[in-house]
């Protein structure tokens, strides 16, 4: 068991060491913005590279998602409206 120095869970690992696999999930997917140098080399270590893309936001939609709900909720409410005052 390792305690994550972030959070105070007790992370159940293989081992006691602060660079077990499990351990090292752990830091990257709840305290991915929080890491501090040491353990950012550490995933880097356990990665194979960067984890800058881990840390760059997460787009779920493309510009062009968004544009065609944009204007879909505007005709929506453009007929609703119309509609409610004629």
């Amino acid at each position: 068991m390792v305690e994550c120095r972030y959070c105070g869970e007790q992370i159940s690992t293989e081992s006691d060491d602060a660079t077990d696999p499990d351990y090292l999930d752990h830091i990257a997917e709840e305290h991915i913005h929080d890491l501090s140098d040491i353990d950012e080399k550490k995933l880097r270590r356990e990665w194979d590279g960067s984890v800058k893309e881990a840390k760059s936001p997460d787009y779920r939609f493309s510009a062009a998602q968004l544009g065609a709900a944009t204007t879909i909720i505007v005709l929506f409410l453009g007929f609703f409206f119309v509609g409610y005052i004629m």
